[in-house]
C-alpha cells in the first residue's frame, strides 16, 4: 500500500472530520455555492497554497495542474472510511512524504498525534520526496522511480 503525501485515517473517520471548524464550514459552503451540492471545486491559488504546499511548482506546472484539475466529489470527504479487508494489516506500507519530512512524521507518531496513529504497526517504511503536495507535477521522474522500485524484479523492465 502506498500513501503519497498522506496517511491512513483511523477507521470510521471521514476526511472532513479532520478539518478545523472554520475550514469545514468554508469547504461545505464552496460545495453548496460552487459545486452543485456534491462537488468540491478546485480553489483559487492563494487558497490552495494555504491548504497544501505548492512547493516545487513553477508557472508551467501550475498551468498544467490547473488545466487538469476537476471538481472532486464531496463524498470522498464525508464518507467514513471503514476498510474491510483484514489482510491489509499484513501488506507492506510505504509513506512517500512530500510536504512533511520523515523526521517530522516520526515526531508526530512519538507524540501520539491522532492523525498519525495509522502509521504505527508492522510493515511501514517511509521515504522523503521533498517537494510540495503534487510530486506528480513537481518531481514526476523521482516519483515514477520510487513507484517502479516497488514492482517485482522483471516486471519493472516490462513497463
Amino acid at each position: 500500500m502506498v500513501y503519497l503525501d498522506t496517511g491512513p485515517l483511523p477507521d470510521g473517520t471521514a476526511l472532513i472530520d479532520t478539518f478545523p471548524p472554520e475550514a469545514r464550514r468554508h469547504t461545505e459552503r464552496q460545495v453548496e455555492e460552487l459545486g452543485d451540492g456534491w462537488r468540491l471545486p478546485m480553489p483559487p491559488w492563494d487558497e490552495l497554497a494555504q491548504q497544501a504546499s505548492l512547493e516545487g511548482l513553477g508557472d508551467d506546472q501550475l498551468r498544467l495542474l490547473r488545466s487538469k484539475a476537476v471538481a472532486q466529489p464531496f463524498g470522498t470527504y464525508t464518507q467514513e472510511l471503514r476498510p474491510e479487508n483484514p489482510a491489509r494489516e499484513e501488506l507492506p506500507k510505504l509513506g512517500i512524504l512530500c510536504s512533511f519530512s520523515v523526521d517530522l512524521v516520526q515526531e508526530m507518531i512519538a507524540s501520539d498525534n491522532p492523525l498519525t496513529r495509522g502509521f504505527v504497526g508492522p510493515g511501514w517504511r517511509f521515504v522523503d520526496l521533498p517537494t510540495g503536495h503534487w510530486p506528480m507535477f513537481s518531481r514526476p521522474d523521482d516519483l515514477a522511480e520510487l513507484l517502479l522500485g516497488l514492482l517485482p524484479l522483471g516486471f519493472a523492465e516490462a513497463v
